[in-house]
């Protein structure tokens, strides 16, 4: 499509100009300020890019929509809140969800997501999987298996987290009833 052409163009003069910082002394100033630029341009082009990808393509569009929902109940209303829990900003999800860069909150989020299966850490972890899955999807070609695979792989980790979390919570009301019913037996027998 029109879209993942320009999007190809777009990366490749990324590459590009990463190609020409990369020429450039490793200690000079001119090479961190490049950076820092291109860093910066990046964050600015990504966040205009998701939205936009959103209305094109189908399938990244209703996972976008679904964390992005700001209706009371929705899991976009809370992934504001639960991504703060874990210093995670809008340019670093976003990042994340482009390049698959994945910041330290997120780390923190699926180890806590792992651990306890709580919901603020795996509904982060469920979302960021979930949108880069699908932008992956709607960015590279049927033909690119590589990344296809990196996409089926993030669905498959997302559910096996919440298959986790489920087991775990399932374990821990097995455990509080084994425990309650020896503390307070049933008369009835």
């Amino acid at each position: 499509t029109e879209w993942m052409q320009a999007q190809q163009e777009l990366q490749q003069s990324i590459t590009d100009y990463a190609g020409e910082i990369s020429q450039l002394p490793l200690d000079s100033p001119d090479r961190a300020a490049a950076m820092e630029e291109m860093a910066r341009r990046s964050d600015k082009l990504t966040a205009q890019e998701l939205p936009v990808l959103a209305r094109f393509d189908k399938g990244f569009g209703e996972s976008w929509n679904h964390f992005h929902d700001k209706k009371p109940g929705s899991e976009g209303a809370v992934l504001q809140t639960r991504m703060k829990m874990y210093g995670i900003t809008d340019e670093q999800m976003n990042r994340y969800i482009a390049t698959g860069q994945e910041p330290d909150g997120l780390k923190k989020a699926v180890n806590e997501a792992r651990r306890s299966g709580e919901w603020p850490a795996l509904g982060v972890v469920r979302a960021s999987y979930q949108m880069r899955a699908d932008y992956l999807r709607a960015t590279t070609g049927s033909d690119d298996a590589a990344s296809r695979k990196q996409a089926d792989q993030l669905d498959a980790a997302s559910a096996s987290l919440t298959n986790n979390r489920n087991a775990i919570h399932m374990n821990w009301g097995s455990e509080k009833y084994s425990k309650l019913s020896q503390k307070y037996p049933d008369d009835t027998n």
